[in-house]
């Protein structure tokens, strides 16, 4: 398992799957335009205290597959679909 506990700010482009367990905490992410985050059948994403943000342009969210798990708890999501 994964563990991320920054304060960094880090830049997504494309795709990022998650297919393994992950724990992010007060991490920023930029999604670029068109971006998205799969968590696929044998994924599970725990997120706290975080912030994603599109800085005002449309990325494509978080898509879950069937098996797939999402935790968050206290998070700030914007400009997403």
């Amino acid at each position: 398992m994964f563990e991320f506990d920054l304060e960094d700010c880090y830049l997504i482009y494309n795709t990022l799957v998650i297919d393994e367990p992950v724990i992010w905490t007060g991490l920023r992410l930029i999604m670029e335009e068109g971006s998205k985050i799969n968590i696929n059948a044998t994924g599970q994403l725990e997120l706290f205290n975080s912030y994603l943000t599109g800085c005002g342009n449309i990325w494509h969210g978080l898509a879950v597959s069937a098996g797939g798990t999402v935790m968050a708890e206290n998070n700030r999501i914007e400009d997403a679909l």
